[in-house]
C-alpha cells in the first residue's frame, strides 16, 4: 500500500529532519489528535531503518501498539511487537513496545534486556515528566535521538 503524506506532514519530517541535522538530539512533534502523527513517525521509522538504524516505538495503549504496528506494516517496515501476549522478534530493526510490558520485562523482572535503538520514538510523550516508568525506559537509551509525539505536551499534573 502506498501512503501519500499530505504537506503539512512532510513540512513537519523536514522541520524533524532540520533540527536533528543541526544537533538536536531530543525532539518534540506537537500535532493535532487525528493529525496523523504514527502516519509521519512511520516514515521516519521507514527512513531510519533504510539507514541500518535500530528504533523503539513506545506506546501506554494496547490499541496504540497496534495501530503503530499496523501503520508501519503499510509503509513496509516489519516490527517486533513487545507486548505481554505476543511473541517477539529481538532481530527486527524496529520493536514496537507497550512501555508497561517493556518496564516490566527489562526494569522489574530483569526477564530481558533493553532492544537496541538509535531512535526512541515516544508516543503520548506528555506522560514522561509524570510517570517513574516512563522515565526508567527512555533513560535506558542516553544514546538514542528520542522523538516524543503528543497533541498536547504539557502535562498538567506532572
Amino acid at each position: 500500500m502506498n501512503i501519500t503524506l499530505r504537506q503539512f506532514q512532510l513540512d513537519a519530517i523536514d522541520d524533524l529532519t532540520t533540527a536533528a541535522e543541526a544537533g538536536a538530539r531530543r525532539l518534540l512533534l506537537q500535532a493535532a489528535t487525528g493529525a496523523g502523527k504514527t502516519v509521519i513517525a512511520s516514515k521516519i521509522i521507514q527512513h531510519a531503518t533504510s539507514n541500518g538504524k535500530r528504533v523503539l516505538f513506545l506506546a501506554h495503549r494496547r490499541e496504540l501498539v497496534s495501530q503503530c504496528s499496523g501503520k508501519l506494516d503499510q509503509f513496509n517496515v516489519p516490527c517486533g511487537i513487545i507486548q505481554s501476549g505476543e511473541p517477539w522478534d529481538p532481530t527486527r530493526l524496529v520493536n514496537v513496545a507497550s512501555i508497561q510490558t517493556l518496564h516490566s520485562w527489562a526494569v522489574r523482572r530483569k526477564r530481558v534486556g533493553f532492544p537496541a535503538a538509535d531512535l526512541v520514538v515516544i508516543d503520548e510523550a506528555h506522560h514522561y515528566n509524570s510517570s517513574k516508568t516512563w522515565q526508567d525506559v527512555v533513560n535506558a537509551y542516553p544514546e538514542a535521538m528520542l522523538l516524543g509525539m503528543s497533541a498536547t505536551p504539557i502535562n498538567r499534573r506532572g
